[in-house]
């Protein structure tokens, strides 16, 4: 790794006694969020503050922009400074306010009011705001703790890796940044003087890697590996199907974690096992505990005794500021009723990064919006050569999110748990290779939890063999979830799939050669799985 002169100037009077190794395999921070039954909607805006609040009103931090070396480590024996730890250290919240859903929406808005608004595209920029200093302070911390790198000379032969600092502002679930974070990644390109070159002081020198960092191909592995041996020698089996799911029983109770790189979602029947996984991650990482989940990677999410819904609005409302169709006219529909022909090759080129972009973004909404899978679908088939048809179509489904912005899937308490599925098909719905598209859908009891929309890879000669083949898929879908479901302690193994065609039915019952099925491929026929044509 090459040693820089920032990283030299933040590390060169940190004191070796300060240096503190925690038995971490690799650098990362775990961020843990907590669901639980209930929750209160709380919306953190600096518009809900009020008149009465019983703080000084001269805050008592004083910022001092001409930071001197020695103010810029702090000993490393007081770890990292997460959000609750900061806001006690300042004075602004009570002592005993630990976590942002205690913190309440008035002081939450507070706290942002000290920490900097603006992302600094450089290192430089960074250091003229003492909260960006606060930030590599602690990404410098952590390295020093958990003992990364050495300074050692640069090996004859051997080319070093460069790195550079990333800045970002953390927003919580109503947009309010909480946090300004530092990370030093490693570049996959070479320094190149006058654009990114600076001066280091010791020029033959380098940081060995002793652990995995970011940029690194082998981090988030290792990063995954010394998590889940953590959680396997405390109890916690990990999913049979996902890997990135771990089950604790204890008697009657059970809880689940869920790990995405470095978010953790838990859920449990007991409250006791939930406060036992916090103490025992906390005792292994610095980490902060969120309380009861209200966002999660663009999710909103909201709790009460009825259920749970989850929905994008603020996503939805960032990309149609970000293509500027926030202030465009509302469509009641996602489609036109009769949509500008797919097949139209000879109209008028448009942007094809635009294109891309847009469908993009409309991918990464089907997460929670199945109502707009099957235009999506159909849209991002043209993304080689978009025409000015496809993209008014792309932008027709744009406008239905101005008249429908925060539609969700809501997950009632009180449904039936049981798994059933639903598939259908169109016959050579595609104008340019007359292919037909296949749909499907699953639920428990009144829930949905998956959907699919895709075009089929062969050209069906028949509506019989179209709806077969999407039956197929969806018996796919199925399977699978029912394995998935067994990680969790459910036993769906009898489950219903519907199907409307029914000549696709009796092919089920009875998967005789004939002409409309003999030319159907092996992997195709359900007659090992599905029986009594259900």
């Amino acid at each position: 790794m090459k040693s820089s002169h920032q990283i030299q100037k933040l590390l060169k009077h940190v004191p070796e006694e300060h240096c503190v190794d925690h038995g971490a395999e690799a650098s990362e921070t775990a961020h843990v969020d907590n669901i639980s039954s209930s929750s209160e909607d709380q919306l953190n805006h600096i518009s809900n503050l009020l008149d009465n609040l019983d703080v000084e009103k001269v805050p008592a931090l004083s910022i001092n922009k001409n930071l001197s070396v020695e103010n810029i480590i702090r000993p490393l024996s007081e770890g990292v400074l997460t959000r609750s730890r900061s806001i006690a250290a300042q004075n602004i919240l009570p002592e005993e306010t630990i976590t942002r859903s205690q913190a309440g929406p008035i002081n939450s808005s507070l706290y942002s009011c000290f920490i900097s608004q603006v992302e600094p595209k450089n290192f430089k920029m960074a250091l003229k705001k003492s909260s960006w200093v606060e930030a590599l302070q602690e990404e410098l911390m952590q390295f020093q703790k958990l003992k990364l790198w050495n300074l050692v000379p640069l090996p004859k032969g051997k080319l070093p890796i460069g790195t550079r600092w990333v800045f970002r502002n953390k927003r919580d679930d109503s947009g309010i940044i909480i946090r300004n974070k530092a990370r030093l990644v490693v570049q996959g390109f070479y320094q190149q003087e006058g654009i990114d070159y600076v001066e280091v002081f010791y020029p033959d020198h380098v940081y060995k890697l002793d652990k995995a960092l970011y940029g690194l191909h082998q981090a988030p592995r290792a990063w995954y590996a010394t998590l889940t041996d953590h959680l396997l020698a405390h109890g916690y089996t990990r999913g049979a199907i996902d890997q990135t799911l771990f089950v604790r029983k204890d008697k009657d109770d059970m809880i689940l974690v869920q790990i995405y790189v470095d978010d953790i979602i838990f859920g449990s029947t007991s409250s006791v096992l939930c406060k036992e996984f916090e103490a025992v991650m906390k005792k292994k990482f610095e980490m902060s505990a969120m309380g009861e989940m209200t966002f999660f990677l663009g999710l909103l999410v909201k709790q009460d005794q009825k259920g749970v819904l989850i929905h994008q609005g603020k996503y939805v409302t960032h990309i149609l500021t970000k293509f500027k169709m926030l202030e465009s006219k509302p469509a009641s529909t996602r489609m036109a009723a009769r949509p500008v022909s797919t097949s139209n090759f000879d109209g008028e080129d448009v942007d094809q990064h635009l294109y891309r972009s847009m469908i993009g973004s409309l991918m990464y909404l089907t997460a929670s919006r199945h109502d707009i899978m099957f235009s999506v679908c159909q849209c991002a088939r043209y993304q080689a050569s978009p025409k000015a048809s496809h993209l008014i179509a792309v932008k027709r489904i744009f406008r239905y999110f101005v008249g429908k912005p925060r539609l969700g899937l809501w997950y009632p308490n009180n449904s039936e748990f049981r798994l059933h599925a639903y598939s259908d098909s169109d016959f050579g719905g595609c104008n340019l290779h007359r292919k037909s598209t296949t749909g499907g859908c699953q639920y428990l009891g009144d829930r949905l939890v998956s959907w699919q929309c895709k075009k089929q890879t062969t050209v069906s000669t028949s509506t019989a063999e179209a709806e077969y083949v999407a039956a197929s898929s969806c018996c796919s879908q199925v399977i699978w979830m029912q394995q998935q479901l067994l990680d969790y302690g459910l036993n769906f193994l009898d489950s219903l799939i519907y199907c409307d065609n029914e000549a696709a039915l009796q092919i089920v019952k009875n998967p005789v050669q004939h002409s409309k099925t003999k030319h159907i491929d092996i992997r195709i026929h359900l007659s090992a799985t599905v029986s009594n044509g259900n």
